[in-house]
């Protein structure tokens, strides 16, 4: 707390220098403190987007009602609140985090760029993963909401029928303990990468992606693996189902149903290339950069234009 409070300190004495005319603070402790720094003077607009909702991760009752008041306390003291999905929009508005009329959905979007397959398998393969392997891969920081210990477990029990698949995951953090301790369930058949400048890179090698979230906003890095033209598999919390239409451009699963949401997916590993050509059509079409920039700025410009 006396950390947060300094902090908000800091942020107030560098609007003060800055003098800035939009704050622009992603996530929930960024949102609350630039929100208290803001609190005795509202000359520059107050924006948050929201990367999915705190107080809907796996944690105490108390830690989650703390966060959802605070989130509360600084909603009403924002210009715009932007959130990532229409599901978000639906939360905010059903526990009343922020006036109605100031929520944005304003979606992620990414860059195209250019894939080599080549290249990503040499260095998959220089981290001991056979040419000739199936990679399901995943990219993500070991956090308890983003579940990973139960994607391992899911691709141990099916790494059993079929000698072939790998499971790369690219990230590190909290959970790695438990994640090597999983893993050692299936000797030999899950990399763990750590964290890589060139996650995205290494996806082109990866054969299929999985996403197993607990809790979500929006995801970059299942937006990266449709763009790359992967078929995925990802849980259907958060925004994620408006991206994936299942069996169409990927399949979705509920967290509770990981591992038979994988084991059917992979059972029709003849529709991969067309339900990965569907998924790069999809990100290509919607959920772009480009998109994202000018809709955020247009958001500053209305925002910076009221008297």
């Amino acid at each position: 707390p006396l950390a947060d409070f300094r902090a908000a300190l800091e942020i107030r004495a560098l609007i003060k220098t800055l003098a800035p005319a939009i704050v622009h603070a992603h996530s929930s402790k960024a949102g609350i403190l630039a929100a208290a720094a803001l609190s005795s003077n509202r000359t520059p607009k107050l924006v948050y987007t929201a990367h999915g909702w705190v107080f809907l991760e796996p944690l105490p009752l108390l830690t989650k009602t703390l966060y959802k008041n605070l989130e509360r306390w600084a909603g009403w003291r924002r210009d715009a609140t932007i959130v990532l999905s229409q599901k978000e929009k639906a939360v905010a508005l059903a526990h009343k985090l922020s006036a109605p009329d100031i929520i944005f959905v304003i979606p992620n979007g990414v860059a195209p760029r250019q894939h080599n397959r080549v290249s990503a398998r040499e260095l998959l393969r220089v981290a001991g993963v056979p040419k000739t392997a199936t990679v399901i891969g995943s990219t993500a920081n070991f956090y308890p909401s983003k579940n990973i210990p139960a994607l391992v477990s899911a691709f141990a029990s099916l790494a059993k029928e079929d000698e072939n698949l790998r499971l790369i995951l690219v990230g590190d953090g909290p959970e790695r303990a438990q994640v090597e301790s999983t893993a050692r369930t299936a000797p030999g058949r899950v990399h763990l990468l750590g964290y890589r400048t060139d996650a995205r890179e290494l996806m082109d090698g990866f054969d299929f992606f999985a996403l197993p979230s607990l809790k979500e906003g929006l995801p970059f890095a299942l937006l990266e693996a449709m763009e790359a033209g992967l078929p995925c598999l990802a849980t259907n919390v958060g925004g994620i189902s408006e991206i994936i239409e299942d069996e169409k451009n990927g399949w979705l699963a509920e967290p509770k149903n990981l591992g038979a949401g994988l084991a059917h997916a992979l059972e029709q590993k003849n529709r991969w290339p067309g339900v990965g050509t569907a998924a790069a059509k999809t990100i290509h079409e919607h959920f772009t950069l480009e998109r994202m920039r000018a809709e955020t700025l247009a958001l500053f410009d209305q925002l910076t234009s009221k008297h």
